[in-house]
This record gives C-alpha cells, sequence and structure tokens, in this order.
C-alpha cells in the first residue's frame, strides 16, 4: 500500500502524470476484500503515508534552510495525521458497507467528505486533494461546473468502477433477493465513458472565445526573503518603489493596475488615516496614475506575542479605496490552534525555530476589493488553495482574480510551483483571467482556462507587464457552491441506511 501511495503521488501537480491515479485501484480493492474491518483503518493508513510522503516532502527540505534541521522532527507527526485521515475513510466504508462492493459504494463519497473537511476550519490543509491531478488534461475544465471537488468525485467513481470487476463473485453486489449477481465487468467501458465525458466537455471549453484582452498590469516581484525583507536592502518598501518608478517611466504605455505582492510593507507601518499620508504618497508616486494592489502586514508585539492581520489595500490617487484582511490563515503559520489555552506551549516551541508566538486575526468575511475603475477578488497566498474564498469573492462581484503571496517560504523546491499550479483551478472554476504577484514568484497571468500566458522568473528582483480582460457572469460552481458535497452527503446516508435495512 505504500507503494501504491506513492505512485498516486506522480499524479499530482507538479509531477502531473494524471494516469496513476489508477493506483487507488488495488487500495479499493484490498479494502473491498479485508477480512476484518480493522485492516481496512490500516490499509488506508499505509497507503496515505506512502502518498504525503512523497507530495509533501518539499515541506521540511524547504523549511528546514530557514528553521533548522529540527523541522524534520515535525514531518513524520504530520504524515501519520494525514494517514489517519484516509485511514478513516477507509475504516468508515468497510464498516458501514460492508465486505465487497458495499464498500465500493461507500468509498468515493466518505473519500469527498473527508476531503472537504480537510479544506475547512482552523486546521484547514488542502494538500492532496485529488482533482487537481487533472489540471494538465481538458478534465480540468469541468471544474465550472462543480469545482475540484467534483473532479475529485470523478476520479473517485472511477477508481472504484474499475475495482468492482475485481471482487470476490459473491461480495460484489447487495441483493434484496436471492438472484445471484453477474461480474461486474460492466465497471470498465462505464468509467472509460465518464472519463470521455469529462474530456470531450473540456475540449469544447477549451475552444470557446475569450474576450479581447484590452487592460494590462504591472506586477512587481521584489524578491524578498519569506519575512519581506528585502534582500540587500534596508527597506523593502524602497525595492518595491523603485522596481514600479522604473517600469512606469520605461514603459510606452503605463499600466492601469500595479500589484505587489503579500507583506510587501511590513514593519511598524500605517497606510491609514493622517499617520499613514506621507506612505501612501510615496507609494501612488512610483505607481503614477495606477491603481496599486498591495499587501501589508500589520500588527504589534506585547510580552512576546504579536496580534495582527495580513492585509491588502486598494490604493488610488492616495486614497484607500478598499481593503481586505486574510480570512484562510496557514495552520500554525498564521493561525495557531487553541491560541489562549495552549499559549504557553507555543512559547515554548516556537523559539526553537527562531520564532515567535504570535497569531493572525482573520478578517470577517471574503469581500472583492473595489477601485475606481473594476472590482477584483483579491486574495492572499494560502487561500489560493481554498477554492470556497475565491469563489464567494466572484460572487459578490469580482471581475478578475488577483492573488498576492509569499512563496518564499518554499524555497528553491517544488513546493512554490505546487501552489501555483493548484492555484490555476480557480481561474478555471470562476472563469476570471488570474493575476498573481510572489515576492520571489511565482509572478503570472492566467487565463480562464487556466493556461499561463505569461510569467517571471523565480528568485529574481523585476517586474511583469501583462494583459488580461475583466469578465462578468457566473459558472454554475461559483452560483452554486459545493452543491457536490451536499450530493455525496444524501447519497452516503442513503445507502447507509440501505445497508441497515438489509441487516
Amino acid at each position: 500500500m505504500i507503494v501504491s501511495g506513492a505512485a498516486l503521488s506522480l499524479a499530482m501537480p507538479p509531477i502531473g502524470l494524471w494516469f496513476c491515479f489508477l493506483a487507488l485501484v488495488p487500495l479499493f480493492i484490498v479494502v473491498a476484500n479485508a477480512e476484518r474491518t480493522r485492516a481496512s483503518f490500516w490499509f488506508g493508513f499505509f497507503f496515505a503515508v506512502g502518498f504525503f510522503t512523497i507530495h509533501l516532502f518539499w515541506l521540511p527540505s524547504s523549511l528546514s534552510k530557514l528553521f533548522g534541521v529540527f523541522i524534520w522532527a515535525t514531518f513524520p507527526p504530520m504524515v501519520l495525521i494525514l494517514g489517519c485521515f484516509w485511514g478513516i475513510v477507509t475504516y468508515l466504508s468497510r464498516l458501514l458497507g460492508g465486505p465487497g462492493f458495499g464498500t465500493l459504494l461507500l468509498l468515493p463519497p466518505f473519500w469527498l467528505l473527508m476531503e472537504w473537511a480537510r479544506t475547512h476550519g482552523p486546521f484547514a490543509f488542502p494538500w492532496g486533494s485529488l482533482g487537481y491531478l487533472w489540471l494538465p488534461t481538458p478534465v480540468a475544465q469541468a471544474s465550472d461546473l462543480a469545482g475540484s471537488y467534483g473532479l475529485s468525485l470523478l476520479t473517485l467513481v472511477v477508481s472504484a468502477l474499475v475495482a468492482a470487476p475485481f471482487l470476490p463473485r459473491d461480495r460484489r453486489i447487495v441483493t434484496l433477493g436471492p438472484k445471484k449477481p453477474s461480474r461486474a465487468w460492466f465497471g470498465i467501458p462505464v468509467s472509460l465513458l465518464l472519463l470521455a465525458v469529462g474530456w470531450v466537455y473540456g475540449l469544447f471549453r477549451l475552444e470557446l472565445p475569450l474576450p479581447e484582452l484590452d487592460r494590462s498590469v504591472l506586477l512587481v516581484q521584489g524578491n524578498t526573503d519569506p519575512l519581506g525583507r528585502a534582500l540587500g536592502q534596508t527597506d523593502d518598501v524602497t525595492v518595491y518603489t523603485e522596481l514600479t518608478r522604473n517600469a512606469m517611466t520605461t514603459l510606452p504605455s503605463p499600466p492601469s493596475l500595479v500589484v505587489w505582492p503579500e507583506g510587501a510593507v511590513i514593519g511598524e507601518r500605517t497606510l491609514e488615516g493622517d499617520d499613514g499620508e506621507a506612505l501612501r504618497q510615496r507609494l501612488q508616486e512610483s505607481a503614477g496614475n495606477a491603481t496599486l494592489i498591495t499587501g501589508m502586514s500589520v500588527g504589534e508585539w506585547s510580552e512576546n506575542v504579536r496580534l495582527g492581520a495580513n492585509r491588502v489595500y486598494g490604493l488610488a490617487n492616495a486614497t484607500i479605496t478598499d481593503q481586505y484582511d486574510k480570512i484562510g490563515l496557514v495552520p500554525f503559520g498564521e493561525r495557531l490552534p487553541f491560541f489562549n489555552v495552549l499559549l504557553p506551549i507555543y512559547r515554548v516551541v516556537y523559539p526553537l525555530f527562531g520564532l515567535g508566538a504570535g497569531t493572525v486575526v482573520p478578517g470577517e468575511f471574503p469581500k472583492p476589493i473595489t477601485t475606481p475603475d473594476l472590482t477584483a477578488a483579491v486574495y492572499i497566498c494560502y487561500e489560493s488553495v481554498l477554492p470556497h474564498i475565491v469563489r464567494e469573492q466572484v460572487k459578490r462581484g469580482g471581475e478578475v482574480l488577483i492573488n498576492i503571496t509569499n512563496d518564499a517560504w518554499f524555497g528553491a523546491g517544488t513546493g512554490g510551483e505546487q501552489h501555483f499550479l493548484m492555484g490555476t483551478m480557480r481561474a478555471i472554476e470562476t472563469k476570471r483571467y488570474l493575476l498573481r504577484a510572489g515576492n520571489d514568484g511565482v509572478t503570472a497571468v492566467v487565463d480562464p482556462l487556466g493556461r499561463t500566458l505569461t510569467r517571471l522568473e523565480r528568485h529574481i528582483s523585476s517586474f511583469l507587464v501583462g494583459e488580461y480582460a475583466l469578465m462578468n457572469g457566473q459558472t454554475l460552481y461559483v452560483r452554486w457552491g459545493d452543491w457536490i458535497i451536499w450530493v455525496a452527503l444524501v447519497y452516503a446516508l442513503i445507502v447507509v441506511g440501505v445497508r441497515i435495512l438489509i441487516r
């Protein structure tokens, strides 16, 4: 099972060997055939251990360069905890579905519900969501119908159908009468049909015309360190103002929109009120007449504890037009779960990594930022892998997606590319152009079909000029949200209810 789990990781970005999703089939077969229910938990657990060890190996590899080798000690517990999630799915499917085909009936909805649960709450960590494996294929375009969760369900259903013929004859189908079931080879052609439908739909969407690119944007990449500090500079703001000023004065046609990344402005600064007027003027002067979208870290330290906000501002004519505080916070990075209760422990553990204990106060609700000439769904870093936040901003009027991010934490490993590719799914789900500015990359422009139009090399200090268009209208996913989750929940309840009645 560990080997099968490792094989599934090859299907995920950035590797993208999507056909490796069939590594799920052996897992489904052994869980459905498990003689003992408790064994089904360990099958799912060890499968997940193999998967997450490969899929997330960049995490300790990158962070150890910042926080030391002690960070490696946190990796095994994290993988084991994630393994328990998938183990619970396989255990409940076998327990409530019974041996054989009943297990296959419950594995897809239970897995999907667990995937959705892992994307919400204070411990939200959506890495490993199966829908992202379809990004290199036309099937990814179907996310505008049911989001990335719909693609995950497609993956799970196809895997269950392929597994069905490999179950013992008397375990494949639960019947109410004495009729002997026929072999379930129908599962393979049905699975091929489902994939073909998704593929054809994607090809159809890829042929639809997009609006003319009538706007330009300047995306600024300062190549600052993970804490937002300019490398080789004493002032991070100086890096961004000089890069922006040079671009705006040398370009033949200056863009009307300038985007700086997350935390471009840090330190004990403010943009608000009379105290922030000088800084607002300084920022606006570098951008000329353009609207400026910038990230800013605000907050203060008190008794070695920091309380603050991860904020983005919209500036026009040196005036704040709107602002948004990050809602989807990184567990144990920005959000310390049970902060008030566990603060003494955090004060002991975090200094081991050279950090002080602190927590970011989340915003109230997802809302787009309004400027004089556009309404933008602006979201910050980690929120790019939390589809419900982006969807809500588009539903409230966002005409373009703007993702400001601090990916310097990922270092030179694959984590930054993985984060970027997962975020491109938001453009497909909402059918909006995506403008992404990272402090050390990935800085890019992505079209509503998830295709990267232009991008900047990582780990350099530079700027990127890109073209985009504003778009209106709502996809089915934007309008109805995670409706596929409710379908899975109702279906699972019906199957469990029928199983109870049969027993």
